[in-house]
C-alpha cells in the first residue's frame, strides 16, 4: 500500500481547490489475475495478484507481483518468479524493499536482486491484508479475519497487536500521517454488517468514525484534507470516492460506464493525484484522474 512519506510529501505541496467535474479514466490496464494492491518505488509500479481464484486465504501457490512503468505498460507479468506467493495483497516499498502480505505471512523482497530478504509468519490469522509503512523501521498490518492491527518493529523483529478502545470489524485498508499521530482505517465489516471509515489515535487508542457513510470499504488514503477510499458497494456496484473535509461532501470517481467491480487497495500518484485503482473482479487496473 502507501507509505507515510507519500502522505507527508503531498501535504507539503499545498494542494488547494477541489475539482467540480468528474474525472475521466486515463487508462484501463487488463490481463491481471485478481489484482488487489498497487505500490510505487519512485520508478516502477507493482501490482499484487491473488491468482486464479478470488480467495484471499488460498494457499495455492499461484499468486504473483506484476511490474509496470509509469505509463501503465506491463513490463513483467510476474516480476519475482523465484519467490513462491499464494495470495499476495497489501504492498508498500521503502529503500528498494517491497513489503507485502500473503495470507498469514509478511515478506520483504529486494526489487533489484529479486531476492527474499525478510519474512515472518503470524499465527492465528489467515487473512493478512493491507500493509502501511510508518517509518523505515515500523510497519502496520491489518488482519481482516481476526479484527487485528499489528505493529511490526523491523529493528527488533518484534510484533504487537494494537488495542483500540472499541472493536473494529473487518479492518482492511490503512492510512496514516505523523502530524496527527493517527491511523486511518477502512473496514469491510463482518457478516451482513457494513464497514466504516475511522481514525485511531496511536497514542491514546481512542477511535472515532470519520464520516457517516457505511460500506464494504477496502483502500483508504488521506492527503491535504481529503480522504480517498474504495467501496465494493452492493450488487457489484463498486465505487471510488473522495471525501473533502472542508466541503463536507463526497465525490465519486466513475468509470466511463457502469461501476467498478471489486475496487481494492489503490495508490494515489504524487503531484498529479492520479489514482491507480485495482479492480479484482475485472482483472484490471484503472488509472483515474481525480482532479
Amino acid at each position: 500500500m502507501k507509505s507515510i512519506f507519500q502522505t507527508l510529501f503531498i501535504l507539503t505541496l499545498g494542494i488547494t481547490g477541489f475539482a467540480q467535474t468528474l474525472p475521466t479514466v486515463v487508462k484501463k490496464i487488463e490481463g491481471f489475475k485478481n489484482p488487489e494492491s498497487v505500490a510505487y518505488d519512485g520508478k516502477y509500479y507493482y501490482v499484487s495478484n491473488l491468482g486464479n481464484v478470488t480467495d484471499p486465504t488460498a494457499k495455492d501457490g499461484d499468486g504473483f507481483i506484476t511490474k509496470l512503468n509509469r505509463y501503465g505498460d506491463i513490463l513483467e507479468m510476474n516480476a519475482f518468479p523465484k519467490i513462491k506467493l499464494n495470495s499476495p495483497k497489501g504492498l508498500t516499498v521503502v529503500n528498494e524493499i517491497l513489503f507485502l502480505t500473503d495470507v498469514d505471512s509478511i515478506m520483504g523482497i529486494d526489487v533489484k536482486t529479486r531476492q527474499l530478504l525478510w519474512g515472518r509468519k503470524l499465527d492465528g490469522t489467515k487473512y493478512l491484508n493491507d500493509i502501511l509503512l510508518r517509518d523505515e523501521n515500523t510497519l502496520y498490518v491489518s488482519a481482516t479475519d481476526v479484527n487485528h492491527i499489528y505493529e511490526i518493529d523491523l529493528l527488533s523483529d518484534s510484533i504487537r497487536i494494537l488495542n483500540p478502545k472499541v472493536n473494529i470489524f473487518g479492518p482492511n485498508g490503512l492510512g496514516a500521517d505523523l502530524i496527527s499521530n493517527s491511523l486511518y482505517i477502512a473496514s469491510f465489516g463482518e457478516g451482513s454488517d457494513l464497514g466504516e471509515l475511522g481514525r485511531l489515535n496511536l497514542r491514546t487508542m481512542e477511535y472515532e468514525r470519520i464520516i457517516e457513510e457505511f460500506g464494504k470499504f477496502d483502500g483508504i488514503f488521506y492527503a491535504s484534507g481529503r480522504y480517498f477510499f474504495s467501496d465494493w458497494g452492493k450488487d457489484g456496484k463498486g465505487r471510488m470516492l473522495v471525501y473533502d473535509i472542508r466541503a463536507e461532501g463526497i465525490r465519486e470517481l466513475k468509470p466511463d460506464s457502469g461501476h467498478f467491480q471489486g475496487p481494492a487497495d489503490f495508490y494515489v500518484e504524487i503531484g498529479s493525484r492520479k489514482v491507480w485503482l485495482p479492480c479484482m473482479l475485472e482483472n484490471a487496473v484503472y488509472i483515474l484522474n481525480s482532479r
